[in-house]
């Protein structure tokens, strides 16, 4: 018998097994998929329950219907066309997301607007498990820069202005080749002018506060799953300097266009800068907030240990080291020891402290320092260091 027979032969008992082991890992192959989507379609049935559940309970349960639709958009992403009652429960899902969406925003805008926490939270996290916080807040972001913006631009308007003057002072005729100067009591101008850079100074303000309660809130904010805060997420996490930034590029244009179309509040403006101060010295100073609101604290900590020029600020938790901390939530003074301690653990550990600059004896924490030693360079009381004399000698130089 020759090779070419032995091999036809050999492949013919071979290929019968095979063929048969090949079909068998198809149809397993085929069960195992069908398996899966099954597995699938009954997990979205049970998570459309349970969100018609959620749905009908209101904004009580809006932070848990988001989660289950941030897990069934992603089941309703796979292949299922064909199947209606997934074809049914996907457009009940989108209906249900854009639900949650507008009671997620309004839950925000409310909690700004009146700094309840509470319902800001509740709003962040339905679009972060919605997976689309960063759009959000940039979104929410531009919408407070727009308002901002719209009231400058409405505030320096002169026609607006002039409106109200005449309303305020006995109105004139018109004078031709004068319409960038309002016509009328030119006090109630002025005095409408100021009353109207207060208003957007205020609006100003409470917009940086806004910015601010929601920058700390997204850092608090934590994924129970993966221990992550809700500001690691977006796109620019430091909400404040950039906010700040745009807000003065909104309120250097506004002022400038006001100029340019009035020549009255240019004059008014010009007047005002030559008498009282100096605009590009506060803005300067004013360009970073963080520095400005550290600088601030400093000096009030200063003017509050000046005030005790005869003694030493303690700390309140041991009273036996001097402090040299201020919480500025708790508004109490500190030791670093007792501050550790006391803010190591819950909502304290996002306190903000400022530092507290004393003189304090070497040898007395207790008591103000008088004089230095010209060796060691430690300051001491008088009784401190007539405590320690004999460990510098007789070389030493009094303080102011």
């Amino acid at each position: 018998m020759c090779s070419s027979d032995l091999t036809d032969r050999l492949r013919a008992r071979v290929r019968e097994p095979f063929d048969k082991i090949e079909a068998g890992t198809t149809s397993l192959a085929r069960l195992q998929e069908t398996a899966d989507i099954l597995r699938r379609v009954i997990r979205i049935l049970q998570l459309s329950k349970r969100l018609a559940a959620s749905m009908a309970a209101g904004e009580t349960d809006v932070g848990k219907a988001a989660q289950g639709l941030a897990e069934l958009s992603d089941l309703l992403q796979e292949d299922l066309t064909g199947l209606e009652v997934v074809e049914g429960e996907a457009r009940r899902a989108r209906q249900w997301r854009a639900e949650v969406e507008r009671q997620g925003e309004q839950l925000l805008a409310r909690g700004l607007e009146t700094g309840n926490q509470a319902s800001t939270g509740t709003g962040l996290q339905v679009f972060y498990n919605l997976g689309s916080l960063s759009a959000v807040v940039a979104g929410l972001l531009d919408s407070l820069h727009s308002e901002v913006r719209h009231a400058w631009t409405e505030g320096l308007d002169i026609k607006r202005i002039s409106e109200r003057g005449e309303q305020g002072g006995e109105a004139r005729g018109r004078t031709p080749g004068r319409a960038n100067l309002p016509s009328g009591n030119m006090a109630a101008f002025r005095a409408t002018l100021w009353s109207n850079l207060d208003s957007l100074l205020e609006g100003l303000h409470a917009h940086v506060v806004k910015v601010y309660h929601l920058q700390r809130l997204l850092c608090k904010k934590v994924d129970p799953l993966t221990h992550q805060t809700y500001i690691s997420v977006l796109d620019q996490p430091a909400l404040v300097s950039a906010s700040w930034s745009r807000l003065t590029d909104i309120v250097r244009t506004s002022l400038a266009d006001a100029v340019i179309k009035s020549n009255f509040v240019k004059q008014t403006l010009e007047a005002y800068v030559e008498k009282k101060l100096d605009l590009q010295t506060i803005l300067q100073d004013l360009k970073d907030p963080v520095e400005f609101l550290r600088m601030i604290r400093k000096k009030q900590n200063q003017v509050d240990v000046i005030k005790k020029p005869t003694s030493i600020v303690m700390c309140q938790e041991c009273e036996k080291k001097a402090a040299v901390v201020r919480c500025e939530q708790c508004k109490d003074y500190f030791c670093q020891d007792c501050f550790n301690s006391t803010h190591a653990t819950g909502k304290r550990r996002a306190h903000i402290t400022s530092d507290v600059e004393q003189l304090v004896c070497a040898a007395y924490e207790d008591r103000v320092a008088t004089c230095q030693c010209v060796q060691c360079g430690l300051f001491y009381s008088d009784e401190g260091f007539l405590y320690d004399y004999s460990k510098h000698g007789e070389d030493w130089a009094m303080g102011q």
